[in-house]
């Protein structure tokens, strides 16, 4: 019997270790390659800097959008195509600007939801030299575009 018990106890053991949690499932999906890819991509100077209202950061949000787009992942409500566009007054100029808004219905709870955002744009180009924003906000766009990914894939 004690054997019995034993065995038990190290197949149930084994079983639960080997089930993975879904957060790892979803962890998974994101591949540091496509990261590093999408980065280079993002934070080159094509983009120019990505400075607000300036052609880089125009490209910067038809590069979020067309992800989206290619991931299955929908507009927000509210949205021109997924730009919520809005006008910022910066050094005492009006730019006009946008934010890139997607939404993915929860699986569980539709209703609710769970906000991931990240800071698109960037300085631009300062004494001819562009400043790519690579470290900061680039970093932090491409991880979310993953996330998302990831969160689109479980629903």
């Amino acid at each position: 019997m004690r054997n019995l018990f034993l065995a038990l106890a190290i197949f149930t053991c084994f079983f639960c270790n080997a089930q993975k949690t879904i957060a790892e499932e979803f962890a998974d999906t994101i591949d540091e390659n496509e990261l590093k890819a999408m980065l280079y991509v993002y934070a080159s100077d094509y983009f120019g800097g990505r400075e607000t209202g300036e052609r880089g950061q125009k490209i910067a949000v038809d590069f979020l959008k067309d992800y989206y787009i290619n991931q299955g992942i929908a507009p927000a409500a509210g949205t021109e195509d997924y730009f919520q566009k809005m006008q910022l007054t910066i050094k005492e100029k009006a730019i006009n600007t946008e934010n890139v808004v997607a939404i993915i219905p929860g699986s569980e709870i539709p209703n609710e939801y769970i906000v991931i955002s990240a800071h698109l744009d960037h300085i631009g180009t300062r004494n001819g030299e562009v400043n790519n924003g690579a470290d900061d906000d680039g970093s932090g766009t491409v991880a979310i575009l993953e996330i998302a990914e990831a969160f689109n894939r479980g629903c």
